[in-house]
């Protein structure tokens, strides 16, 4: 009996070090996130993907402030309809203010954070490295999660996407310094998600449509860089003449 006992011991015990230890390390990553959108920051973000075959790149510099809560981007590569633009919240909702042809104007805007971080406690975390970079060493974590596109776009059907990803955490700091997300599967079953309810299609059908549309083998990058972390820059909102209204 006693024997029994002390296996149904030790199973329990593995078992309770294992979910301990994948907790631990997820707080790692929701303990970085929140740490890091309570502060300052300025990045880097680098988007690249493949349209039919063809390669294709943008980025942008950001700044982001905590109080307020501003967050700045500027183009810095590839074409996307402004050159800079503004998202801050007032009055409880986010407005946005844009850099288009030389002129400030206001635009309808989704404050976005980066990919995870609204899925934070829900990433599934699948493994583990370490890596030196520059002198620097970081824990590697490779994850995942996924999101119900079947809610997001009010279908019948049952509809997901898994979007993985790679946070680079500062061993010494504790902090996010890089995120480097795969979103091919997310972009390539959003599609289908928005024919089916365009259409009222079924999935099938759809998924059938979008391979005609696009290869399998499709790319869909995102890599961000955090350059700085910390308290020492604000943000001013740009003042938009009547004439931008």
């Amino acid at each position: 009996m006693r024997n029994r006992f002390n296996k149904y011991f030790c199973v329990v015990l593995v078992l309770i070090i294992i979910l301990c230890n994948g907790c631990s390390k997820k707080d790692v990553i929701v303990s970085a996130f929140e740490d890091l959108y309570a502060s300052n920051f300025t990045y880097t973000e680098l988007h690249t993907y493949t349209d039919n075959g063809q390669s294709h790149s943008y980025g942008y510099d950001g700044e982001f402030t905590a109080d307020p809560h501003i967050k700045h981007l500027t183009v810095t590569e590839g074409e996307v309809l402004w050159s800079e633009l503004y998202v801050y919240e007032e009055d409880e909702t986010f407005k946005g203010i844009a850099k288009v042809n030389e002129n400030w104007q206001k635009v309808m805007v989704v404050d976005e954070r980066f990919d995870g971080y609204e899925e934070r406690y829900a990433i599934q975390i699948n493994a583990k490295d370490e890596k030196t970079i520059d002198g620097v060493a970081y824990d590697v974590y490779q994850t995942e999660y996924t999101v119900d596109l079947a809610e997001k776009y009010e279908l019948e059907e049952e509809i997901e996407a898994t979007v993985t990803q790679e946070y680079y955490i500062n061993q010494e700091t504790g902090k996010i310094e890089k995120i480097v997300s795969d979103a091919a599967e997310f972009a390539r079953m959003t599609s289908i998600a928005v024919m089916m309810q365009l259409d009222g299609t079924s999935f099938e059908e759809a998924a059938a449509q979008e391979k005609e549309l696009k290869p399998d083998d499709e790319v869909n990058m995102i890599e961000i860089n955090i350059t700085y972390q910390g308290e020492e820059f604000q943000l001013e909102i740009p003042k938009v003449s009547e004439e931008g209204n």
